[in-house]
């Protein structure tokens, strides 16, 4: 009697670990892209110029809700594609919703007005007469505090406004007719 009852014990325990095991979901990691921003790039003339990226558009491809934590960038020469500055903002705290199954481009979502910092990079393209691309990295989680990491890149071109001289002007010629 006895070990039929640690027998049907024993039974009853898997019965309910399994069970719960089937009741746990593992949340899986964000798979986040960025799938499109306005304006793919812009002039500066001057080290107080405002940078405004107008938009940028981020999927979440397995439909896992996350937040965005951080975003940091990296100015890369386009003539040797050297680092030639650097900067984090942390903080973000931006939602993004993973959606369902069924929705893929209603399930974007769109941050917008993000601002880069060209005060130090502008001396460097000045005095290097260099152009650069920013490569803007954001980084964050899982919105279910799984802490389930992700990072997602995109690349964003900076370069001089061009200059005018009496040297470059360029006077258009005409072509057929008297030039009389």
């Amino acid at each position: 009697m006895r070990k039929g009852i640690i027998l049907l014990l024993i039974v009853f325990s898997f019965a309910i670990l399994f069970t719960a095991c089937q009741q746990v979901k593992i949340t899986p990691a964000p798979e986040v892209e960025v799938y499109h921003f306005n304006p793919v790039g812009t002039y500066i003339a001057s080290p107080f110029d405002t940078v405004v990226i107008d938009s940028i558009q981020f999927i979440v491809w397995n439909h896992v809700d996350a937040i965005i934590r951080e975003m940091s960038y990296s100015y890369r020469s386009v003539r040797n594609d050297n680092i030639v500055g650097s900067s984090i903002d942390a903080g973000l705290g931006f939602f993004l919703s993973g959606g369902d199954e069924y929705c893929e481009e209603s399930c974007i979502t769109t941050l917008l007005g993000t601002v880069l910092d060209v005060t130090d990079i502008f001396s460097y393209m000045y005095t290097n007469n260099d152009n650069v691309v920013a490569e803007i990295t954001f980084s964050g989680e899982d919105a279910y505090g799984e802490e389930k990491e992700f990072s997602c890149k995109m690349y964003f071109a900076v370069m001089l406004a061009p200059m005018f001289s009496e040297e470059n002007i360029m006077i258009p010629i005409e072509t057929g007719g008297n030039n009389e």
